[in-house]
């Protein structure tokens, strides 16, 4: 079933009954709905991803895209933090999956956060030195282990577009940086190319729970950031990406087109 999201974007009604059984994969490693769904849905999300991500943790390191992918990303977030935060800046990263970004960001001390137990235990059993990951959907409430307003920056990668209600999301991250702290989001840039990466042989978008088909055009992004009243925004391409292997949940051959954007407390 096809819906016109608020926002005017293309999305996908997802359900009570919207089975998500698949191996999801848009990205660095799973960044799933992180509990999107649709209002008053949150739970009933929260608890499907939870599950298939707990089932498909083992498979993430595995994908030689997956970790392509990561590397790019997590080179993103290094240029931006090397450019505004001290190395011993403290960053939280939200649906921090098995930690692939965080492996590219060098000691810096980081907090991950994420829903599925399996994703988390990937995370810990890693070795970093000064990163440690918590379950838990600090969109409904507080971790006790991550608390609010204590972080220099906050990251995101490739969870936004799940979202049904972005600025919600947003403004939920906000509460956990520091006075002057960042938040930095990597996502899909809507564009042809994009778009045409995720259409199967018959031109439509996989819905996959996916609210924000294609990601999100650079004006977009930069209007969720002032809608929540962070100063210096920015949003900018990012890098693209080719996955050289042919396993992937994107069409064969196509390019990625990626955004960074971020915005201060």
């Amino acid at each position: 079933e096809m819906e016109v999201s608020r926002d005017g974007g293309l999305g996908f009604s997802i359900g009570k009954d919207t089975r998500m059984d698949h191996q999801h994969s848009h990205g660095s490693e799973h960044h799933h709905a992180h509990a999107h769904g649709e209002h008053g849905n949150h739970g009933n999300a929260a608890e499907r991803n939870r599950h298939i991500f707990n089932q498909g943790a083992a498979e993430y390191d595995k994908k030689e895209w997956g970790r392509q992918l990561a590397k790019l990303v997590g080179a993103s977030f290094q240029k931006v933090l090397a450019d505004h935060l001290k190395d011993d800046s403290r960053i939280l990263d939200f649906a921090c999956g098995t930690g692939l970004v965080v492996a590219e960001l060098g000691d810096r001390p980081i907090t991950g956060v994420d829903i599925s137990e399996g994703m988390v235990e990937y995370f810990n059993n890693k070795g970093f030195k000064n990163a440690k990951a918590y379950v838990g959907d600090i969109l409904k409430g507080d971790l006790p282990e991550v608390p609010t307003g204590s972080f220099d920056a906050v990251i995101c990668s490739q969870a936004l577009h799940h979202m049904d209600d972005v600025p919600m999301v947003l403004a939920a991250l906000k509460k956990y940086l520091k006075k002057d702290g960042l938040l930095i989001i990597v996502d899909f840039l809507k564009c042809e190319e994009t778009l045409n990466a995720m259409a199967d042989r018959h031109g439509h978008a996989h819905a996959h729970g996916v609210v924000h088909i294609g990601g999100f055009t650079i004006d977009e992004i930069e209007n969720y950031f002032k809608t929540i009243s962070l100063r210096d925004v920015k949003a900018e391409e990012a890098f693209q990406f080719k996955p050289s292997d042919t396993e992937t949940p994107f069409k064969e051959g196509a390019t990625l087109r990626y955004l960074i954007a971020m915005g201060r407390l």
